[in-house]
C-alpha cells in the first residue's frame, strides 16, 4: 500500500517470466493438436495483471441516500428521498422561471445534487460553503427577464 509507482513498476520489470515452450510437447497448443488432443487454451496473464487483481476497493462509493440510510435507517432514507425529490422540484420549477436570478441558482444546486456517490453531509456543506456567490449572483439578476426563443 505504501509502495508508490516507480518502486512498484521496477519490481515488476525484475520479476522472472515463465518461459514459453516452443516445442511440440503436450505443453503447448501446438503440441497438443499434433497429438490429437484437445487443447486447453489459456490466455497469458502478465504480471502485471495479477498485481492489480489482488488490489481491492478500500470502501465502496457512497450514495446521498443510502449515506442516510446507514446513519438513519429507514426514516433517513424516506426522508432523504423527500427532501431529495423537494430540492429537483424546486430545481425545475426554477428553470422554468422567467427571470435570470432563479435559473442561476438553480443551476448551482443541480451541479451540487446530480453527483450522487457522496454522503449527505458533504451535499450539504458544499451548498453551505459554495452557496454565497451564487446566491448573491441570483438576487443581482432577479430583475432581468429572461427572452425565450421559440
Amino acid at each position: 500500500m505504501g509502495e508508490n509507482m516507480l518502486e512498484r513498476s521496477e519490481r515488476l520489470e525484475s520479476s522472472p517470466t515463465p518461459p514459453i515452450p516452443a516445442d511440440n510437447s503436450k505443453s503447448s497448443i501446438a503440441g497438443a493438436i499434433a497429438a490429437g488432443e484437445p487443447a486447453a487454451i489459456e490466455a497469458p496473464i502478465s504480471v502485471e495483471t495479477k498485481e492489480m487483481l489482488k488490489e481491492e476497493i478500500d470502501d465502496t462509493p457512497s450514495t446521498i441516500l443510502t449515506d442516510l440510510y446507514g446513519n438513519f435507517s429507514l426514516l433517513g432514507y424516506i426522508l432523504g428521498g423527500i427532501f431529495m425529490g423537494m430540492l429537483l422540484a424546486f430545481i425545475d420549477a426554477s428553470l422554468r422561471s422567467l427571470s435570470v436570478g432563479p435559473i442561476v441558482l438553480a443551476f448551482f444546486l443541480l451541479e451540487k445534487s446530480l453527483y450522487a456517490e457522496k454522503e449527505f453531509l458533504i451535499f450539504f456543506m458544499d451548498i453551505i460553503k459554495f452557496s454565497p456567490v451564487p446566491l448573491l449572483a441570483a438576487l443581482l439578476l432577479t430583475n432581468i427577464p429572461v427572452r425565450r426563443i421559440v
